[in-house]
């Protein structure tokens, strides 16, 4: 790469923009060389002798382990050749059956063309095979699908199109019955509600595969993940045996922390509102300076919009002949393989992305990463960073913080970026209503027998879902003669992989135009397109005029803007109720739960934020009814002696003298006598303040520990709830009706997200008792962020803490029992 040291890019970036020392952390990885195994080693001479290279050491052991039988899950770096693992394999069951064939399945279109272009060229230019090769996928005509069911080997696809194509089974029985390897690439893409969706459909793959006498050995390559074993059980329902010994080679590479101050500074123009020290704009201005040195870059950003304006600013501060471009979703197919090759070839300097180009997209090696805010896991952090560097050459990566709990956390632990343990991919299939789609659909496809339990779910739910399917209509039949499908329509149709179903779906539809968008879910209906909230899509501005319930078909109105000078979001009222405790651990000052309850949630209000300076403009009702469903919840009830000792940790004396009597109780000792009492005052600021920034920073914590987004979680605070032992309770739930695994998950890791929880705020810069964005602050909070308590909050997460550790240390220590 064009050489540049992190001291001169801040020597740049100051004498350009006029800003102080942001690089708050470098460090620089050091140069790997690689590891490799003789071809013939784990390749038959055929294809040994005419590979050019010796595979690398993880290669050589994921072909060995599929030789003996077994499935395999590789978790090794970006761009270290996990595809020529299953595409030497392919070639070696070819090479012994011609007639073998084998699914590869993909998380994106762009993708899925990118890897046929290059498993082409191995298959047939480098290794002279006769193989037939196919893309089945929505883009393919239907003469080219009848050419690859009929003669193809080897089929690309992606699970939205098998969920369809698994009714139509008859037409793919010679794929079936010669189906020696399922490939699932990026694997680690599938978790939360579209991983709970794609492992069902694994499920009735493999039920239709077997009733043709398949029986395929799978491949899963994944991003760096923590629990990379159990989440290809948790998604095929299958073994499998990790490899991860990564024997490509590496640079070195530059890793830098940036962390903007997040105030008003001058810039080189007084009159560009642009140079606001923001993360976007920092983003851009850097990536500007890389690629006016000659250092080809790819900066990440969070949304097609964000990309967009960035390519605008980052053109403007780019000097003559510096080739620019944005790459995302919304572009079209020969646009985003343009500026694919036009990276490849070195013919563009920079390039503006969403997420698209963090999966493997081959677009050779670049020189330097720039992301726009963390991405929220590890292992797309190292996705993003590994897209720079070709071979042993150097590379630069650069993170740009926002002011979130979570980014802030990262810049004052930096530690935590490098540690071995990253965040797990959590899939729970506990959800019945996604389970009940899926049935239908199999359902649809073959009668459902008992023979079938074992892939969904055992005897007991199998035949309570059919039941229940049974009385609605929809199946008909005995699981001993066969159940099936009653209607003529499609059940798969109504199967959306990336919501838990159920309610109709809102359509988007704008005033006098076209608007290509997808259908929404009724809960982001009520909380993203309430009348009155501002909506941007592919670089537009819209403004909702109507959303509109009483109609055959919901839907929202948009009408398009200019210039919209404001923005707006939400608050939500939330009531926990019904608890269903399912496990639960006794603390002694705690006892936490997971289970089950009803989460009502009301967006009944919107604010209007003003764009420059996040000024609120004014605050209105959005006239939408709440919202009930039945989900997940993980809720910690303290004694009340703990929010006593709170109190008097926190409180004044004077407070304590004068409510703590028999004249004027605290609620606390009321609820103890079994009087209710509204809180106190001073209860209400220090106890409730302090659950309250405890569930906040708990919920912003989250992603740290598991691979997620705080926007599926939801939360609750109460020092007043009548279902608790106390009256106090900090509930955590998932967002998502029937459940996604997220809270459940939390109860697992209580101690370790306790104290990641209690760094997060402790740490905060703020040092303000009623935190900040960075801490314990959430936008969307229904209560306007009060009371937040921020000490209080430390130190119930401490008391929290050491009783789980305590707990943790004394279950070690007992002895483990032995047979008699």
């Amino acid at each position: 790469m064009a050489s540049i040291e992190s001291t001169e890019l801040q020597r740049i970036y100051e004498s350009r923009f006029n800003y102080t020392d942001d690089i708050e952390f470098s460090r620089t990885e050091p140069e790997k060389p690689a590891e490799r195994i003789p071809a013939d080693e784990a390749l038959p001479p055929k294809l040994a002798d005419k590979l050019p290279f010796d595979p690398y050491t993880h290669q050589a052991d994921g072909l060995n382990l599929l030789s003996e039988g077994k499935n395999v899950t590789v978790s090794t770096a970006t761009a270290s050749g996990k595809t020529l693992i299953y595409a030497l394999d392919i070639a070696r069951r070819y090479v012994d059956n011609p007639d073998v064939t084998g699914l590869f399945v993909y998380p994106m279109r762009a993708l899925t063309r990118n890897q046929f272009d290059n498993i082409s060229d191995l298959l047939k230019n480098t290794l002279g095979l006769d193989i037939d090769i196919g893309v089945y996928d929505g883009d393919t005509s239907s003469e080219r699908k009848k050419e690859i069911r009929a003669n193809s080997n080897v089929v690309l696809t992606n699970f939205a199109g098998i969920n369809h194509y698994l009714s139509h089974h008859q037409k793919w029985a010679r794929i079936y019955q010669n189906l020696d390897l399922i490939v699932i690439d990026e694997s680690h893409q599938y978790g939360g509600i579209h991983g709970m969706h794609v492992a069902w459909i694994l499920r009735r793959l493999k039920r239709i595969v077997r009733k043709y006498g398949g029986d395929p050995q799978y491949v899963l390559t994944t991003a760096t993940i923590g629990n990379p074993i159990d989440h290809a059980r948790q998604l095929t329902g299958e073994d499998a045996e990790l490899v991860n010994n990564d024997g490509s080679e590496q640079g070195e590479r530059d890793i830098i922390f940036w962390n903007p101050p997040f105030e008003p500074q001058a810039g080189p123009d007084p009159d560009d509102s642009d140079t606001g020290a923001s993360t976007s704009f920092v983003s851009n201005e850097l990536t500007s300076i890389l690629a006016n040195e000659g250092i080809q870059t790819l900066l990440f950003t969070d949304s097609r919009t964000m990309t967009e304006v960035g390519l605008k600013r980052v053109k403007s501060l780019s000097k003559a002949g510096v080739s620019v471009q944005s790459y995302h979703a919304g572009h079209g197919q020969e646009t985003r393989r343009k500026t694919e090759r036009g990276l490849r070839d070195g013919d563009i300097e920079a390039v503006i992305s969403t997420s698209a180009l963090e999966l493997g997209i081959d677009v050779g090696g670049l020189d330097a990463t720039v992301l726009a805010g963390y991405p929220g896991t590890r292992q797309s952090f190292w996705q993003r960073i590994g897209r720079a560097g070709r071979g042993t050459d150097r590379s630069m990566s650069i993170l740009v913080a926002d002011y979130t709990g979570l980014d802030q956390y990262i810049i004052r632990n930096p530690e935590y970026i490098f540690e071995e343990s990253v965040e797990n991919a959590v899939i729970d299939l506990e959800n019945n209503k996604v389970y009940a789609q899926h049935i239908l659909c199999a359902a649809n496809e073959s009668p459902l027998t008992w023979e079938d339990a074992d892939d969904f779910g055992g005897e007991e739910r199998l035949e309570q879902v059919t039941e229940m399917w049974k009385t609605a209509g929809l199946l008909t039949g005995t699981l001993d003669t066969g159940v099936q499908y009653t209607r003529n329509g499609r059940p798969e149709s109504d199967v959306d992989l990336y919501t838990t179903g159920g309610d109709e779906a809102f359509e988007v539809r704008v005033e006098n135009g076209d608007i290509d968008h997808e259908p929404i879910e009724r809960t982001r209906a009520y909380r993203d397109f309430h009348e009155g909230a501002v909506v941007l899509h592919n670089g537009l501005e819209y403004v909702v005029e109507e959303l509109n319930e009483d109609t055959v078909k919901p839907y929202v109105l948009l009408s398009q803007q200019q210039n919209v000078t404001y923005y707006t979001r939400t608050q939500r009222d939330v009531q926990v109720n019904n608890l269903e405790s399912v496990e639960s651990i006794d603390l002694g000052d705690f006892i936490v739960h997971r289970g089950n309850a009803e989460v009502v949630t009301h967006f009944a209000t919107y604010e209007e934020r003003r764009i420059k300076d996040n000024a609120r403009l004014g605050r209105y009702p959005t006239e939408n009814p709440p919202l009930t469903m039945q989900t997940h919840v993980m809720w910690v009830e303290p004694t009340a002696e703990v929010g006593r000792e709170m109190l008097r940790e926190f409180a004044e004396p004077e407070s304590i003298e004068e409510l703590g009597t028999e004249d004027s109780p605290f609620a606390l000792d009321a609820h103890e006598e079994g009087v209710h009492q509204m809180p106190t005052a001073v209860e209400t600021d220090i106890v409730l303040g302090g659950l309250h920034a405890a569930e906040h920073a708990m919920i912003g914590a989250a992603p740290l520990t598991m691979m997620m987004d705080k926007r599926d979680l939801g939360g609750l605070s109460s020092i007043n709830h009548p279902e608790t032992m106390s009256a106090l309770g900090l509930f955590i739930y998932d967002g998502v009706p029937g459940g996604v695994g997220f809270a459940h998950s939390i109860y697992d890791r209580l101690q370790l997200l306790s104290e990641t929880t209690k760094e997060l705020i402790d740490g905060c810069k703020c040092g303000e008792v009623t935190g900040c964005p960075a801490c314990s602050m959430d936008e969307n909070c229904g209560d306007d962020n009060e009371p937040l308590h921020n000490p209080a909050a430390v130190w119930f997460l401490t008391r929290l803490q050491n009783a789980l550790a305590e707990r943790s240390s004394e279950a070690e220590s007992q002895p483990s029992e032995t047979a008699a």
